[in-house]
């Protein structure tokens, strides 16, 4: 059993303050400043050009995203293709992002039809029940 005298618990006692002041000559470790908001975007969009030509590599086709400020909008991240699109693919884009603006408004599911043979283009709600 280890006994503990006066002496050596005063002698433990003193060399707390020569322990922090070693400890307080250390140097720190430098640090950087703060990223400023523009700093951060700028990062950011440079890791996402790079992240998109990977990904345009992957998939075979160009496309560019949109990005807008968090909130602005319901979907602030929207991608777009650069190929030559067909008339009948961009009636189709249309009709789809018309049933997307739907959906956002009055909520379910939406179905889109481009005809071309008869020439109309239908974008309807699905409602459970209802036979279509």
């Amino acid at each position: 059993m280890v006994e503990i005298t006066r002496r050596a618990a005063l002698g433990a006692i003193a060399s707390i303050p020569a322990l922090g002041a070693a400890t307080a000559a250390a140097p720190l470790p430098a640090t950087t400043p703060p990223e400023t908001p523009c700093e951060r975007v700028t990062r950011l969009a440079k890791e996402l050009a790079t992240a998109m030509a990977d990904w345009n590599a992957d998939i075979g086709g160009q496309w560019k995203a949109h990005v807008y400020a968090a909130g602005s909008r319901d979907h602030p991240i929207e991608f777009e293709s650069l190929d030559e699109l067909t008339p009948a693919e961009i009636a189709q884009r249309h009709a789809d992002r018309l049933a997307a603006s739907l959906k956002g408004m009055h909520g379910g599911d939406w179905r889109t039809t481009v005809d071309h043979s008869h020439g109309f283009a239908l974008v309807v709600q699905h409602r459970e029940g209802v036979q279509s």
